[in-house]
């Protein structure tokens, strides 16, 4: 018996992170990549080059989540910056 060696994964960035994006998939902030059976949501991070520094949160099927998950096939990851805003008065 075969074990797969990659699994799919949604990504989902947000802010200036859609820059890291393949250029096809920035309009919708989503993309679709084949990554290695065994990897972990930093090594998404590492293979789009987004500074680990510049992640403020991630999230594993819409729950956060550590940078040292796991993923498995069919796996939505959030992957967002700090969030600025609110009004100064």
């Amino acid at each position: 018996q075969r074990r797969c060696l990659t699994v799919e994964i949604e990504v989902r960035v947000f802010a200036h992170f859609v820059d890291y994006l393949p250029l096809p998939d920035r309009g919708e902030k989503v993309s679709r990549i084949r990554i290695r059976a065994d990897s972990r949501i930093i090594d998404v991070i590492e293979k789009l080059g987004i500074p680990r520094e510049e992640v403020s949160l991630v999230m594993c099927n819409d729950e956060q989540s550590r940078l040292q998950k796991v993923l498995k096939n069919g796996d939505t990851v959030g992957i967002f910056p700090p969030i600025a805003g609110g009004a100064k008065g």
